[in-house]
């Protein structure tokens, strides 16, 4: 009787050693690999890779408006009366990684009047700004939205009349 079980731990042993042997064989080619063709990120490759998915951010809707209720525009168009001293600029931010910022740029003319960073918690995040316009500033805006890494996502363009 214990010969058979000798034998059968005999068997156990050598069939166990057989599948390790190819495993270690495949770790020492995988090890053999040189530096140079490793897959390991330098530092450009690094902040290229993080360029990459902050690029994949974009603006679904954005408007100008007149004021903005449970996130959501209201009174939003092109043109408005230079009696409407404050403006909002809203947008849906789309597939951002989380913890990001935007700017919303104001310009009045080719002059930026403000930049405004705005955080961004999550992938579909709506956020707006808001701008005072003096009634002497009639002519054409606009506000740039752009993303961490200063890429445009968006512009729109509208006019302040008297």
């Amino acid at each position: 009787m214990k010969t058979r079980v000798q034998i059968l731990v005999v068997i156990m042993m050598s069939m166990l050693m057989m599948m390790a042997v190819p495993m270690t064989f495949a770790q020492d080619e995988q090890a053999a690999v040189p530096e140079e063709q490793a897959d390991v990120p330098d530092e450009k490759t690094a902040v290229q890779d993080e360029q990459a998915a902050s690029d994949n951010i974009r603006i679904e809707d954005a408007a100008i408006c007149r004021s903005v209720e449970n996130l959501e525009p209201v009174g939003a168009g092109d043109v408005f009366s230079s009696v409407q001293n404050k403006l909002s600029c809203f947008c849906r931010v789309i597939d951002a990684k989380e913890d990001t910022e935007i700017t919303h740029n104001w310009y009045f003319g080719d002059t930026l009047m403000a930049g405004i960073n705005l955080h961004v918690g999550s992938r579909n995040w709506r956020t707006y700004s808001t701008k005072t316009i003096l009634p002497e500033q009639t002519g054409e805006w606009k506000v740039e939205i752009l993303s961490q890494n200063g890429e445009m996502l968006k512009r729109i363009i509208f006019m302040v009349q008297e």
